[in-house]
């Protein structure tokens, strides 16, 4: 929109530039290209180029079309195929602002800037006067700067109103009941964007790197509302949203709501504070009832897991490039997974040789695949590379802590896994001898790709603890109460005695 509105002021004060050159010279345009381009450059500061035809007829009303025509001011270039525009002929000797324009008409349009291109490919406006809405027909595309781009592309009708800078009042390009479609949205938006009032006189370069155009955000300010019937992401197409943004004098807050998120709902707030150096972000998802499993399948995840879930949370970091943002992140996120069905036969694999410790594997490799639970609850803390999980999944509670780096998307994550007693009739239970106690698991790899095996170290390290005799874990508690219960008195303490001896050992 900020590349359409400066388009569009540049091509009206242009169409008004050369009319007032034609009514000059009333001769044969074409003998006169010179003299007229000189005139709308002594007149308007636009350095305007006619390379095809120039004609125009006075008299009733005044038509004028130029063909493939090119015009530059400052980092701003316009091309155009070919521009027709009607004018009521009588508004000649009137102020500029109460000219009206009976028809304009634009095919192949660029407007070029060092961040985009603009190109529309057709316009059509009728009746249009400065200050007053005029009906509105336009079709096109943007291309951001930078490698890999891709275009977006699409079409809009509704009502327009521009209003051309004065002593008074600021340029404004306001939109009103604009009908949109895209390959990414359609739907109704009001949309109203002028040049920052108090921008700053310096502007931050851009490059390729960066996430978002915080010039171009602090240049203008962008008032949105927009009722959406459909929003393209990746493979879903999401109906019935609402899309807010508010961007003035470098605040910029943008609000979206889908009812219909895979099967639930979503809430997204973003908040930048572009005036802060370096600028600051504050994202707030909310998502309520979503299906697990079309989540999964939108992210391209392979992993079993059905229910309908929630999550709560907050993202912070600063900068303006991923590099940046990887670096500063700060989240806490809390979930809850309501009843469903979680695949555990990773958990089922790695456990099995906990199990073999008190030689009763066989009870673990009879636990179902699927987990049946009731209860799915957590939360995730993120702090740079640092990642602490936690969650209960009914009586098993996991407790995870490692690096997750972002750029080179590996994880290196030691999860402690304490079974507690089970829930009535549940088919998950481990010895007694492990109730109580964490089973250390290492989770390495790419996010994608990510396994999970027992840690070696941290298991001996994990018996070594649990053996001495100041320790809280319940294998020391039950081994003891195996002790009391089949070892002699007179034997009692040598076992214990032992006990300690094999947890200092192992230590070593």
């Amino acid at each position: 929109m900020r590349y359409f509105l400066r388009g569009f002021g540049f091509l009206i004060g242009l169409l008004i530039a050369i009319t007032l050159a034609a009514f000059v010279y009333l001769q044969d345009a074409d003998r006169l290209k010179p003299e007229l381009e000189a005139l709308i450059r002594s007149q308007s500061g636009i350095e305007v180029s006619i390379l095809g035809d120039l004609t125009w007829e006075l008299w009733p009303p005044l038509n004028l079309r130029v063909r493939n025509v090119s015009a530059r001011q400052d980092d701003t270039t316009v091309t155009g195929e070919d521009v027709y525009l009607k004018l009521d002929v009588t508004a000649m000797w009137q102020d500029v602002e109460k000219w009206q324009i009976k028809e304009l008409r634009l095919y192949n349009v660029l407007v070029v800037t060092p961040d985009a291109t603009t190109t529309i490919e057709s316009l059509q406006l009728a009746d249009f006067r400065p200050g007053e809405p005029s009906p509105v027909s336009v079709t096109g595309s943007y291309l951001s700067a930078g490698p890999d781009q891709t275009p977006l592309s699409g079409s809009m009708q509704g009502v327009v109103t521009y209003t051309p800078q004065s002593s008074g009042q600021r340029e404004r390009l306001v939109f009103s009941d604009a009908d949109i479609s895209s390959e990414v949205a359609t739907g109704v938006c009001q949309l109203d964007i002028s040049p920052a009032a108090n921008a700053p006189a310096s502007l931050p370069e851009s490059n390729d790197d960066d996430l978002i155009p915080v010039a171009t955000l602090l240049e203008y300010d962008l008032i949105a509302d927009c009722d959406l019937k459909t929003l393209n992401i990746g493979t879903e197409t999401f109906h019935d949203a609402a899309l807010k943004v508010t961007n003035i004098a470098g605040a910029h807050l943008s609000y979206l709501e889908i009812r219909d998120f895979l099967g639930g709902s979503l809430i997204g707030e973003l908040d930048i504070d572009l005036n802060a150096a370096p600028i600051s972000w504050t994202i707030i998802p909310e998502l309520d009832n979503v299906d697990s499993k079309r989540l999964l399948d939108w992210t391209e995840r392979s992993f079993d897991w059905v229910a309908n879930f929630a999550v709560v949370g907050e993202v912070r970091f600063t900068g303006n490039t991923v590099e940046a943002a990887a670096a500063s992140v700060k989240a806490q996120h809390d979930f809850d997974g309501g009843q469903g069905s979680l695949d555990v036969s990773m958990l089922k694999q790695q456990l099995t040789t906990f199990a073999a410790l008190a030689d009763r594997a066989d009870s673990i490799q009879r636990w179902p695949a699927q987990w049946q639970y009731q209860t799915f609850k957590g939360d995730w803390q993120i702090d740079g590379r640092k990642q602490v999980f936690q969650a209960v999944l009914d009586n098993l509670a996991i407790e995870a802590e490692g690096e997750v780096d972002w750029l080179s998307d590996s994880v290196d994550m030691l999860a402690n896994v304490t079974f507690g007693p089970p829930l009535p009739d549940s088919p998950y239970r481990v010895n007694p001898l492990l109730e109580g106690t964490p089973l250390p698991i290492r989770c390495q790899g790419p996010r994608a790709e990510i396994r999970c095996r027992m840690d070696a170290d941290a298991t001996q390290k994990l018996i070594a603890n649990a053996l001495r005799r100041d320790s809280d874990t319940g294998l020391r508690k039950k081994l003891e109460d195996k002790i009391d219960e089949k070892v002699p008195e007179e034997y009692r303490d040598a076992a214990r005695n032992l006990l300690d001896i094999l947890g200092r050992a192992l230590d070593n």
